[in-house]
């Protein structure tokens, strides 16, 4: 050890290990949360008075979507 570097460990940043701690259905919820931002904010650009709670729609389906097929896949880890 002595004058000799010791190989420093790979670190991931810490997002990454807290979003590894989340069950599948949590991690399905944020993955659709943030692919969701895109669409509604694309069709609250597009729209104008009432028409922009539609922007709201992509947010739910992307979060339904993902909790689901979060679901999915910790149900058949488990099994």
């Amino acid at each position: 050890m002595n004058g000799k570097k010791t190989a420093k460990k790979k670190q991931r940043p810490l997002l990454i290990e807290l979003f590894d701690i989340l069950p599948a259905r949590w991690k399905g919820i944020t993955l659709g949360l943030l692919l969701s931002l895109a669409p509604s904010y694309l069709i609250s650009l597009n729209t104008t008075g009432d028409a922009r709670l539609l922007s709201i729609a992509p947010i739910f389906g992307f979060i339904l979507v993902g909790f689901l097929v979060g679901l999915v896949v910790q149900n058949s880890s488990n099994n």
